[in-house]
């Protein structure tokens, strides 16, 4: 008998070992999964697909809502992409040329009518603006935002007067400025 209770001892401590054993297997892959999915989300890895039909219980439902999560993100990102797109094509056909001042002094050309008006000048950083007069390149300077200032330039040896607006707005990027 005592060997009898020995070998059941032995028995089901094997079986609570394997048991634990699955039961930890079981937390690992359900851990990775879950991190597969974030790390999805948070890199707009939005093709991955998730199946828990193995797991049971529950699980399929879960792995259906990752799905749905992520196909949600997708058409989101989708349908900003081309509102993006619409925007910039705007912006890039209005008959206005626009300027973007940044931070630390870099000028963008935003638009056609910007790289057109400046022609050949090679224009990226604030100092650029002066060879276009210093009448035009101190109103760009002291500006403020809702002002709007009348300017002399010259470009190419031809003289103008040109209406400088500036509108203040804030980005990833930090604060910036937008001159047409």
């Amino acid at each position: 008998e005592r060997f009898g209770l020995h070998a059941f001892s032995v028995v089901l401590l094997l079986a609570v070992t394997v048991v634990v054993y699955e039961l930890w297997l079981f937390v690992q892959r359900t851990n990775r999964e879950v991190t597969r999915f974030f790390a999805s989300a948070r890199h707009a890895d939005f093709n991955q697909h998730f199946d828990f039909g193995e797991l049971g219980c529950d699980f399929p439902a879960l792995g259906e809502t990752f799905n749905d999560i992520l196909a949600r993100l997708k058409e989101q990102r989708l349908s900003q992409e081309v509102e993006l797109r619409q925007l910039r094509a705007m912006v890039d056909h209005m008959p206005v040329p626009l300027l973007a001042l940044h931070q630390q002094g870099r000028v963008q050309l935003l638009n056609n009518a910007a790289r057109r008006f400046f022609g050949r000048n090679r224009i990226t950083q604030l100092h650029d603006l002066k060879q276009f007069g210093a009448d035009f390149h101190g109103q760009v300077l002291t500006c403020r935002a809702g002002e709007s200032r009348l300017a002399r330039i010259s470009i190419d040896g031809n003289e103008s007067q040109v209406l400088i607006l500036l509108t203040a707005l804030s980005s990833d990027g930090g604060a910036l400025q937008h001159v047409s």
